[in-house]
């Protein structure tokens, strides 16, 4: 990064007030040489930022959010890879793109494009950080992506048909999670939950069963820890995971995948 046009922002601001008819209020020349004598701390300080979510909301919550299966947390990790590899693309491409706009402008000489040359090499400037930000929520990814494959034992050329595979118990996992929320909120079933159930061939009363009979196992025994939580959903898709089977013949289906238009490695 171009320090020089940084630490130099207050000179440029002193420079104007000088050569122009800008006039201050109250910024005079001691309060602006005490702005520029902090600007290298902030300047510092900033670079722990520049990306949208820190790694630990990126790993906890937009993991969490979207994924009951390994195979899941997976894919949302791939996609966050793809969506930060394009933004770093075009985040290049464009300062490849303002490197030759500034040559331009220095070639052409004129004040105005001078100006334009500054202008432009401070945006890159300024681009630098949530270009490295974007690196590292990239790299972030990436480092959950290997720990997420090696603590499921999932091989590392894993296909399509793998998660296909898995997208049954993944759906069981995500309706009984909906169906607690839904029971705690308001002790009965939401339409959507419901609906969600059926879809994977579960009676939606016979969810409501095993619900129920957990949330009163964990305000009566006092089995209210996340271990247990995540273990009731792992049983309950042990337990219905073939249940889509019947959702299946009602609709006159055979079978659930079409293998020959799935990717698969050898």
């Amino acid at each position: 990064m171009n320090k020089n046009i940084e630490t130099s922002l207050v000179k440029k601001i002193d420079q104007m007030v000088t050569s122009t008819e800008v006039k201050f209020a109250c910024i005079t020349e001691d309060k602006l040489a005490d702005i520029n004598s902090k600007m290298a701390v902030i300047k510092r300080a900033t670079q722990s930022f520049g990306k949208r979510n820190t790694q630990t909301t990126s790993k906890l919550m937009t993991l969490n959010m979207l994924a009951c299966s390994p195979y899941r947390a997976l894919r949302q990790c791939l996609a966050q890879i793809e969506k930060k590899r394009t933004a770093i693309k075009e985040s290049i491409f464009k300062i490849k793109e303002t490197e030759i706009e500034i040559k331009d402008f220095i070639k052409s000489g004129t004040e105005l494009d001078l100006l334009k040359a500054e202008r432009a090499k401070s945006g890159i400037s300024d681009s630098v950080l949530y270009l490295e930000g974007a690196l590292k929520e990239l790299a972030g990814f990436q480092d959950a992506y290997e720990q997420i494959r090696v603590s499921n034992n999932i091989r590392e050329n894993w296909d399509e048909k793998d998660f296909e595979e898995s997208e049954p118990r993944h759906h069981v996992m995500s309706t009984f999670r909906n169906g607690i929320r839904d029971m705690l909120a308001a002790g009965n079933l939401g339409h959507g939950t419901a609906e969600y159930m059926e879809q994977f061939g579960i009676h939606p009363v016979r969810a409501m069963k095993e619900i129920s009979a957990y949330i009163k196992k964990c305000t009566q025994n006092g089995n209210d820890n996340y271990t247990d939580y995540v273990k009731f959903l792992n049983e309950m898709a042990d337990k219905y995971s073939e249940n889509y089977k019947e959702a299946m013949k009602r609709l006159g289906l055979t079978n659930l995948l079409t293998e020959p238009f799935l990717y698969k490695e050898e």
